[in-house]
C-alpha cells in the first residue's frame, strides 16, 4: 500500500484514529522550547488559533480510515517546515513520530483473507464449544440471546453443523478473514451462529464487532467446558477455589473425564474438593474418602504410583498439595516416594524413619531416609507421623494379610540393618528382629532359673517375658510359644512340687497339673530354629523331664503295690466303676453324650475343654467336687482292657462286639453306643442322618460315641506337633453341635493315655521282645530301672503278671509316633471332664473354676529354701 505524505497543519491528535489501529496511549505533550515557539511565530502560526485552530472543524467531519487516506489535510502541522529533507530533518529534531492514523505495511494476502492457521489460536473440542455455546444461550445469561459468537479459535472444526443449543440449534462455522464473516451472516440470515475464528479484534473492525455476542471476541475459558464436563450448565458455577489451582488442571479434568462425565456436584457448585477427589479417585485410584491410612494403602500398589508420575508436574503439584490437606502431613513422604516410583517402600521406610527416631544416634539413618525423600526436608514432627502412619498400617495387615505384613517386617529389617541401627531394632514392638533378641535374652535366663529357680532368677525370667508378650509378633509367633511353654515349667519348677504320697494323689494331681505341665514339655520339646534360644529351651525341658520322670516312678511303685493287693486307690474312680459312680447320677438330671477320646491324655485333656471352652462350652462339677475327676485306667493301658472296661462296667477285655453288649448293663436301659464305622458319611455330610437324629432326640437318655483320632495319631499322625483343638479331633464339632441342640450335658473322658516318642536322643532305647509296645509277659522276667512288674487279678492280659515301661524312653516294639500300654501316669491317669453349653443348667452341678493350674498363666512366689544346693544338683 502506497504511503500518503499529510498536509501541512495536519495535527496527529485531532485526526480520529484508524478503527483498524489501536488506539495510541495518551501522552502529557511535550513542552515547547521558547525559541522553536518564535519560530512559529515568525512564520504567523499562533498556538491554538489559525491553521492549527481549524484542525479541530476539519476533523469533525474527517472519515475514518480508510476514507480520509487519499486527502491531505491543509492544517495539519506535521509537515511544517516543508516537505524536502530541511522540513524532515525539522520533524525529526521536534520528536516527531510515526503518524497512528497511518497503517503498517501489511501484506495484500491478510486483507483478501487467504487462508492461514495462527500459532496463538487454540485448538478448540466439542467441549469447549459446547461450554460456550451454553453459556451464551444458556438460560442464565446476562445478555440478550445473540445472533452471532465469534469464538477466538483455530478455524477447523470436525464436529456437527448444527450443535442443540439452550434455546434453539446453533450453526457452528469457521472464518479466517472479516469478509467470511460477513459471508456467512449474510448466508446464514436468521439463525443462530457460532463462528470460530483466528482473527483479533482490531482486525475484524468494531462494526463487525458491534454485531457479535458482547462486541468482541470471546476467549474459551477452560473452566466453562468443566462446569459442563460436571454436567452444571449455568454459569459461575466453578468454585473460585479451583480456578486459583489453574489452566492446567482444568485441561485435565477435560482431557481425563470418563466417558460418562464426572459425577455432578450435590450443590450444583464444582468445588475444589468435589472435582479434585474425582480426579484423584478416577485417575490415580485413591479411595474416594481419602484419609492417610487410604493413601499408604494405595502407595503399596504400584499402579498408583505410575498414575502419579505420569501427571503434568503442575497437576501432580495440584493433587498432592489437596491430598496432604485432606490426609495430613504423614501422607507427604508418602507421596513423594509415589512420585519417585517407589511408592511401595513408604511402609517399610516408615518403619525406619520410626527406629532413626528413636534411636540415640540415630542421625545417620534419619538423613539416609530424609535423602531417599528429597527436598525439601521434612521434620521431624512429619517424620513421626509417618512413622505411626506405617505402624498402623502393619498391624492391620497382620489382622488381615499376615503374609503381606510378614513380607514388609523383612524388608524393614534388612533396611535397619544397612542403616545400623541394630540396637534401635532390638527395642521394636513391630520387627522380627526385635522379637527375636527378646527371645534370646529371655532363653538365656530360663537356662540360668532352670537349674535353681531362686527369687531373683525366676523374676529375671519374668522380666525377659513380659519383654516378649509386648511384641506385637509373640501372640503367633512359634518360638515365642516354645518360650512361652518353658517359662510356665520354671514357674512349676520353683514351686519345688514332690513325688504325691499315694497313688490317688499322683493320680489326681495328674489330671489337675501332670497334664498341664506335660502339654508344656511337648511344645518346648518340638524345638525352635534359633540356636540360642534352642539351647535355653534344652536346659528347662530336661530339668522339667527329670522331676516328671521322678513322679512317674513313685506312682509306679504304688501302683504295683496297689495291685498286688487289689486295693483301688482313694480319690480317684477305677475306669470300669465310672459309669456306675459318675455317669449314672449325671444321666438322671439330664441327657448325656459321653464321648470316648481313645488315647487322651490329661495333656490333650487340657487343650480339648481350652478349645471348647471358646466356643460356649463350660466345665461343670458336682457341688462338692473341689477339681476334676480322675479315672484309673484298666492294666496294661491298652484298648481292648481299659475301653472294654469303661463301656461295660466291668473289668473285662473285649472289642466293639462285647462293648456293643455291654452298655446298657453299664449304662442304664436305651444307652446307645457308636463306634468309628456307625460315623462314617456321605459327601457333604460331617454325621449320618442316622447319628445326628440319635443324639438330637430325646430317644437315647445316654449316647456314647468312641473317637479315634488321638488314638489312630499315634502310629500315622504327629501327635506331639498337633494342637487339639476340637477341630482336631474328627466329629467332635458336629457332635458338640446336636448336643447343643438337644441341651445334653457333654462328658469328656478316655480309656487310657499315651506318651509321646522321644527320639532317638543321646542314649539307645531299653528294648526287649514283648507283647505291646509298653509292655511285656513278667513271669521269670527281669525289672529295669524304669519298669515296674504287675501282678494282681486287675491285670487282665499275660496272665495277670506284666512288666510294664514307666520311663518315657522306653518301648518294645518299633518306633512309632506314640505309645501306651505302660504305668506312666500320663498312661494310667484318665481325665473325666463334664460340659455343658452356657445356656443349660444342671441340678446338683455348678460351673468349676478355670482348670489350668495358678503357675500356667501368672507368675508364683517363690520360697527361698535352704536345700538350694542339692535342688540345683536335682534339676542339673
Amino acid at each position: 500500500m502506497a504511503r500518503v505524505r499529510q498536509p501541512r497543519g495536519h495535527h496527529r491528535r485531532a485526526c480520529r484514529p484508524c478503527p483498524r489501529r489501536p488506539r495510541p496511549r495518551a501522552r502529557p505533550p511535550r513542552p515547547r522550547r521558547a525559541g522553536r515557539l518564535r519560530r512559529h511565530r515568525s512564520r504567523g502560526a499562533r498556538p491554538g488559533g489559525g491553521a492549527a485552530a481549524d484542525h479541530g472543524t476539519a476533523a469533525a467531519g474527517h472519515p475514518s480510515w480508510p476514507a480520509c487516506q487519499p486527502a491531505r489535510h491543509p492544517a495539519c502541522p506535521a509537515s511544517a517546515g516543508g516537505t524536502g529533507a530541511r522540513g524532515r530533518r525539522r520533524q525529526r529534531g521536534a520528536g516527531a513520530r510515526r503518524d497512528p492514523c497511518r497503517p503498517r505495511r501489511r501484506t495484500p494476502a491478510h486483507h483478501l483473507g487467504a487462508d492461514r492457521v495462527s500459532s496463538q489460536a487454540p485448538e478448540l473440542g466439542p467441549r469447549d464449544v459446547r461450554a460456550v455455546v451454553d453459556s451464551a444461550w444458556g438460560a442464565d445469561a446476562r445478555h440478550e440471546a445473540p445472533d452471532l459468537v465469534l469464538l477466538r479459535g483455530r478455524p477447523t472444526w470436525t464436529g456437527d453443523d448444527l450443535l442443540a443449543g439452550p434455546s434453539g440449534p446453533v450453526r457452528v462455522c469457521t472464518a479466517t478473514s472479516p469478509l467470511a464473516v460477513l459471508d456467512l451472516i449474510g448466508q446464514h440470515a436468521g439463525e443462530r451462529l457460532l463462528v470460530l475464528t483466528d482473527l483479533e479484534e482490531a482486525e475484524l473492525g468494531s462494526d463487525l464487532l458491534a454485531r457479535a455476542h458482547r462486541a468482541k471476541v470471546v476467549r474459551p475459558e477452560p473452566w466453562d467446558a468443566v462446569s459442563l464436563a460436571f454436567r452444571v450448565t449455568r454459569s459461575g458455577a466453578v468454585d473460585p477455589l479451583l480456578v486459583r489451582e489453574g489452566a492446567p488442571v482444568a485441561q485435565a479434568l477435560l482431557e481425563m473425564a470418563p466417558a460418562e462425565g464426572w459425577p455432578p456436584p450435590a450443590s450444583g457448585i464444582v468445588t475444589r474438593d468435589h472435582a479434585l477427589r474425582c480426579l484423584t479417585t478416577h485417575v490415580l485410584g485413591t479411595p474416594r474418602e481419602v484419609d492417610a491410612a487410604g493413601i499408604l494403602d494405595w502407595s503399596t500398589r504400584p499402579e498408583g504410583g505410575l498414575a502419579l508420575r505420569d501427571l503434568p508436574e503442575e497437576v501432580r503439584a495440584s493433587l498432592v498439595r489437596w491430598l496432604v490437606e485432606r490426609a495430613g502431613p504423614a501422607v507427604r513422604p508418602v507421596l513423594r516416594l509415589a512420585e519417585k516410583g517407589e511408592g511401595p517402600a513408604a511402609v517399610v521406610l516408615g518403619l525406619v524413619s520410626h527406629l532413626a527416631l528413636q534411636a540415640a544416634g540415630g542421625g545417620f539413618a534419619k538423613g539416609s531416609v530424609s535423602a531417599r525423600l528429597g527436598q525439601p526436608a521434612l521434620g521431624d514432627h512429619e517424620l513421626r507421623a509417618w512413622a505411626e502412619l506405617a505402624q498402623g498400617w502393619t498391624l492391620r495387615q497382620l489382622a488381615t494379610r499376615p503374609a503381606v505384613a510378614a513380607q514388609v517386617l523383612a524388608d524393614a529389617d534388612e533396611e535397619a540393618r544397612q542403616l545400623r541401627l541394630e540396637q534401635a531394632v532390638a527395642e521394636s514392638d513391630l520387627l522380627p528382629s526385635g522379637l527375636l533378641v527378646r527371645l534370646q535374652e529371655c532363653a538365656d535366663a530360663l537356662a540360668e532359673a532352670a537349674g535353681q529357680p531362686t527369687s531373683a532368677r525366676v523374676a529375671r525370667v519374668e522380666r525377659a517375658h513380659a519383654r516378649v508378650a509386648r511384641h506385637v509378633l509373640a501372640s503367633e509367633d512359634p518360638a515365642s510359644a516354645a518360650v512361652r511353654m518353658a517359662v510356665r515349667l520354671v514357674r512349676w519348677l520353683a514351686t519345688r512340687p514332690e513325688p504325691a504320697g499315694d497313688l490317688g494323689a499322683a493320680l489326681v494331681g495328674h489330671v489337675a497339673g501332670g497334664g498341664w505341665v506335660d502339654l508344656a514339655r511337648q511344645v518346648v520339646a518340638n524345638g525352635v530354629a534359633d540356636g540360642r534360644v534352642a539351647a535355653g529351651l534344652a536346659t528347662v525341658h530336661q530339668a522339667a523331664s527329670a522331676l516328671r520322670s521322678a513322679q512317674d516312678r513313685a506312682a509306679a511303685t504304688q501302683l504295683a503295690a496297689s495291685v498286688r493287693d487289689d486295693a483301688p486307690p482313694g480319690g480317684v474312680v477305677p475306669v470300669e466303676e465310672a459309669a456306675e459312680r459318675l455317669v449314672r447320677p449325671l444321666r438322671s438330671v439330664q441327657p448325656v453324650l459321653l464321648v470316648v477320646v481313645d488315647g487322651m491324655s490329661a495333656a490333650v485333656a487340657a487343650e480339648l475343654v481350652m478349645s471348647a471352652q471358646s466356643r460356649g462350652w463350660r466345665e461343670l462339677r458336682p457341688d462338692a467336687a473341689p477339681q476334676r475327676a480322675a479315672l484309673l485306667a484298666g492294666l496294661p493301658t491298652v484298648t481292648e482292657v481299659s475301653r472294654t472296661s469303661l463301656l461295660t462296667g466291668r473289668r473285662a477285655r473285649g472289642t466293639q462286639r462285647e462293648e456293643r453288649t455291654g452298655v446298657e448293663d453299664a449304662f442304664g436301659r436305651g444307652t446307645v453306643v457308636l463306634h468309628l464305622g456307625d460315623l462314617e458319611s456321605t459327601p457333604g455330610e460331617q454325621l449320618p442322618y442316622e447319628v445326628r437324629a440319635t443324639v438330637q432326640s430325646g430317644e437315647h437318655q445316654v449316647v456314647v460315641v468312641v473317637l479315634n483320632g488321638v488314638d489312630d495319631s499315634l502310629s500315622g499322625g504327629d501327635p506331639a506337633r498337633t494342637r487339639w483343638t476340637v477341630d482336631a479331633v474328627r466329629h467332635l464339632g458336629p457332635l458338640l453341635e446336636g448336643a447343643r441342640t438337644m441341651g445334653r450335658a457333654v462328658v469328656l473322658t478316655s480309656d487310657h493315655g499315651h506318651v509321646v516318642d522321644q527320639g532317638p536322643g543321646a542314649d539307645v532305647l531299653f528294648q526287649r521282645s514283648g507283647a505291646g509296645a509298653r509292655w511285656r509277659a513278667g513271669a521269670g522276667a527281669d525289672v529295669g530301672e524304669d519298669e515296674v512288674r504287675l501282678a494282681g487279678p486287675r491285670v487282665l492280659l499275660g496272665d495277670g503278671d506284666v512288666v510294664a515301661a514307666v520311663g518315657e524312653r522306653l518301648r518294645y516294639k518299633q518306633r512309632s509316633e506314640g505309645y501306651h500300654g505302660g504305668a506312666a501316669l500320663a498312661e494310667l491317669a484318665i481325665p473325666f471332664v463334664v460340659l455343658a453349653h452356657s445356656n443349660v443348667e444342671v441340678e446338683g452341678w455348678r460351673s468349676a473354676p478355670a482348670s489350668a493350674p495358678a503357675w500356667w498363666d501368672a507368675p508364683v512366689e517363690v520360697e527361698e529354701s535352704s536345700d538350694s544346693d542339692d535342688q540345683g544338683r536335682l534339676f542339673g
